[in-house]
């Protein structure tokens, strides 16, 4: 059921995305999970590894365990926002949605947050503002547009309940 509501949901989104379109042949797709094997954590502004598994470190974000986060920098420095990470996806993606999940243990991550996306890892597309709600530990989904295809995924966090940033998971839904 859950599903089922997910894939209508995303069904609207790529309707309106092709608002306009002169071709009404157009086979809107459904939304399906992007495979994140491969993809990696090309740069970041500032990440706190403890040396433990995988928590601090941005690659956090995509190991599939809401238990480890991306954690930016506590010592021996605070740097403030903006706080970004790159993820290099291998290939370009028509990116539908992409969804977030908030640290499973503490309510004061960021706020508000913009995505971007490129071609080339140099370039970026503004893809979006958005509002994020840290108490929330369940995934929050953003629709962004899926007209064309990005390699690279910028992920800014611009404001926040206190001067660091963290996150657990980041998938992205795709055209399939």
């Amino acid at each position: 059921m859950k599903k089922n509501i997910f894939q209508l949901m995303m069904a609207l989104v790529v309707t309106a995305s092709f608002t306009g379109c002169s071709d009404d042949r157009i086979d809107y797709p459904l939304a399906a999970k992007a495979d994140r094997s491969g993809w990696a954590i090309t740069a970041v502004s500032s990440e706190q590894g403890d040396g433990s598994e995988n928590t601090g470190l941005a690659s956090a974000v995509l190991d599939g365990d809401v238990n480890t986060i991306w954690h930016t920098q506590y010592d021996p420095d605070h740097p403030g926002f903006p706080h970004w990470f790159v993820v290099d996806m291998k290939k370009p993606n028509k990116m539908i949605s992409v969804d977030l999940t908030a640290r499973q243990n503490n309510k004061n991550g960021f706020t508000k947050f913009k995505l971007e996306g490129s071609a080339n890892g140099e370039t970026w597309t503004n893809l979006g503002e958005f509002k994020f709600v840290p108490a929330t530990i369940t995934p929050q989904s953003f629709p962004v547009s899926s007209a064309t295809g990005y390699q690279y995924l910028k992920f800014t966090a611009l404001e926040g309940l206190s001067v660091h940033t963290f996150l657990a998971e980041m998938e992205v839904f795709v055209n399939e």
